[in-house]
């Protein structure tokens, strides 16, 4: 088990939580030196569908990854497939409708790629969107020889990924677990826990995930008091539950029974250190960010 200090918690061994802080950014001299003078090269309208399907709102690019080697440009619709445009000449891009993953059905959440090893994740939320989510990988789309994307295999995450990051050498992926709730008549507010997955041995048949949960970064008052914003409190679900106007239509029974702050804290965003060895993790309902120290891979050991 590593060792505490302040703003930082034991996790599953051997990674852990260092600190959660509110985040101050100056940016009037860097905007005052921004980049000038851009012109338009290529528009390029991307499918909903796979390979086909063209039309207002149908959110056809949520995320996209950018193939450095092959020049290819992946895309996650809202509507669950996965799309390649063909940058060879960034004058005129191409979709390779040939090149689609037809993922209909699931909810794609973020795209990301490793281009020196050919590697494309795709990350998707469970079904009922609360439950755990994957991750699948794919080989990526090749030029010379020409070849499409390939199912290779996939993992469990954390309840709905919503972003996923590999590191500089592609040895590791980290996954940021928004864990949103969900809110329905017949089973009141089910809410997991944010939480950031750890995933190493890439190329293995079964790549090992390591699932860094952030249950225990403090008490309400302690996130509060830091500046943490909570969504719904534990003594604002039990405002709403009982004492409101609208309390009579309002079951938050199981999810106080169960809760921990760690329900409020909704990872969407993440980034490498230069270095490798820490993953800073954007919750934007809460205007904070976690850093997690995230372990050699030798030092993970058999289990987590």
């Amino acid at each position: 088990m590593v060792g505490m200090r302040a703003l930082a918690l034991a996790l599953l061994a051997p990674a852990r939580v260092t600190g959660v802080k509110t985040a101050k950014f100056e940016t009037s001299t860097r905007a005052a030196k921004g980049p000038k003078g851009f012109s338009m090269t290529s528009r390029i309208y991307v499918p909903y569908g796979p390979g086909d399907g063209y039309a207002f709102g149908m959110g056809a690019v949520e995320k996209t990854a950018w193939d450095e080697v092959e020049k290819y440009l992946y895309t996650v619709s809202e509507q669950g497939s996965v799309n390649v445009v063909d940058y060879a000449d960034p004058t005129k891009p191409v979709v390779v409708k040939d090149f689609a993953i037809d993922l209909t059905g699931k909810k794609l959440t973020d795209v990301a790629i490793c281009a020196s090893k050919q590697m494309l994740f795709v990350a998707h939320g469970a079904d009922d969107v609360v439950s755990d989510g994957r991750v699948r990988f794919y080989s990526a789309a090749r030029r010379e020889p020409s070849a499409k994307p390939a199912y290779l295999k996939e993992v469990t995450t954390g309840p709905l990924p919503d972003m996923i990051s590999p590191n500089g050498e592609c040895t590791m992926l980290a996954v940021a677990n928004e864990g949103e709730g969900r809110y329905s008549s017949a089973g009141g507010l089910v809410d997991p826990p944010g939480s950031v997955s750890l995933v190493k041995d890439l190329t293995a048949a079964e790549p090992t995930v390591m699932n860094v949960p952030f249950t225990s970064l403090g008490s309400d008052e302690d996130l509060i008091s830091k500046g943490v914003h909570l969504p719904l409190s534990k003594k604002a679900m039990e405002y709403w539950d009982e004492h409101s106007a609208v309390a009579g239509d309002l079951d938050f029974a199981s999810a106080r029974a169960s809760y921990t702050p760690a329900m409020n804290l909704e990872p969407e965003y993440l980034g490498w250190a230069l270095a490798g060895d820490k993953v800073f993790v954007g919750l934007q309902e809460n205007s904070a960010i976690v850093t997690v120290d995230v372990p050699p891979a030798a030092d993970w050991g058999a289990t987590p």
